[in-house]
């Protein structure tokens, strides 16, 4: 299963970039797209749905520094339960040439979502704010694409219903698994 998400994950993302060169005035327009569905071999199982749309736009700013923003839109139903969010991710990344087309990048990145809920006919909102440093690979195969990877995040997320007072969750963690998720794999192309 877990090499079947990990497939599921590595296709569905997609971004582009301009070309080979990470010189300033580069721009790149890309993003990611999925869907998933999946129902247990239950009788009365009620089958589960996932998608997300998240559009990107990035832009080096001088040589080897990338300012970007990531817009998404999500929803699906779990369970009979309908769910839909909306997230936005601001980054700025710096980039280290090991070779003429091998690069390797850190990134600090702020994210903001806001997810909705409908759980028996209730409706309840959760909202999410966050910042991280990431880390990754970038590799020109050409002059037009590039592929990047992401492996690892130190970051802190708070989590919380704007509904309810003195609810919510703070998150503080480092993850550099590079074997299954966070790792990212996305293919870039430029204009």
């Amino acid at each position: 299963m877990k090499l079947q998400n990990f497939l599921v994950f590595s296709f569905v993302v997609f971004s582009f970039v301009l070309n080979a060169q990470i010189t300033s005035g580069t721009k790149y327009l890309g993003g990611s797209l999925g869907f998933t569905s999946s129902k247990a071999k239950v009788d009365g199982a009620e089958a589960n749905t996932d998608w997300t749309f998240a559009p990107e736009f990035g832009y080096f700013f001088k040589d080897n520094m990338a300012i970007g923003v990531n817009v998404g839109i999500s929803g699906g139903t779990e369970d009979g339960n309908d769910f839909s969010g909306f997230s936005g991710l601001v980054y700025l990344r710096k980039f280290w040439n090991a070779s003429e087309k091998f690069h390797i990048f850190a990134g600090l990145n702020v994210t903001y979502g806001s997810d909705k809920f409908t759980v028996l006919s209730n409706d309840f909102t959760i909202n999410t704010f966050g910042a991280l440093i990431d880390m990754g690979i970038w590799y020109n195969v050409s002059d037009k694409w590039s592929v990047a990877g992401r492996m690892g995040a130190l970051g802190f997320a708070s989590t919380s219903n704007p509904d309810v007072d003195d609810s919510g969750v703070n998150t503080f963690g480092l993850n550099v698994n590079t074997t299954q998720a966070p790792f990212s794999l996305g293919l870039y192309y430029g204009f």
